[in-house]
């Protein structure tokens, strides 16, 4: 079932990214984007796997984004970072396949699933490094 839903809300994200250069305005009218990179780990070891879904916070009306995570780095695609300002962080990982480089964020055993976090973010390019502990309670 949590695979199904992981599915669901993929659609649902990859919709909202559409939806979003389908946009009304100009591009002049776009707040300016910065790429946000890092590394994540869980219980103190890189995460092989995995997903964040970056979404505005309250009272911040910059735009959202989404990483894959990839042995324990992650970064936004350039142009499609944030705004700067208040995010919401949500954390997927998984164990991956055992081999050397990972290529797909859903593989292997899931480690933490939904893990929220908050974090300001300045109006530039940034480094975030996230740590999950390893029993993983949003960390607001």
């Amino acid at each position: 079932m949590l695979e199904h839903s992981w599915k669901q809300w993929k659609c649902l994200l990859a919709l909202t990214v559409v939806l979003t250069f389908v946009g009304c305005g100009t591009s002049e009218d776009a707040p300016e984007r910065y790429q946000i990179s890092g590394t994540v780990s869980f219980d103190g070891k890189p995460v092989p796997s995995g997903e964040i879904v970056i979404t505005p916070d309250a009272g911040n009306s910059g735009e959202g984004s989404y990483s894959v995570i990839k042995n324990g780095k992650y970064e936004t695609a350039p142009g499609q970072g944030i705004s700067g300002g208040a995010y919401r962080l949500i954390l997927t990982g998984s164990a991956g396949n055992g081999g050397e480089e990972i290529t797909e964020p859903d593989q292997g055993k899931t480690l933490f699933s939904g893990y929220e976090l908050k974090h300001t973010f300045p109006k530039e390019a940034a480094t975030f490094d996230i740590e999950v502990p390893a029993n993983p309670k949003s960390g607001k």
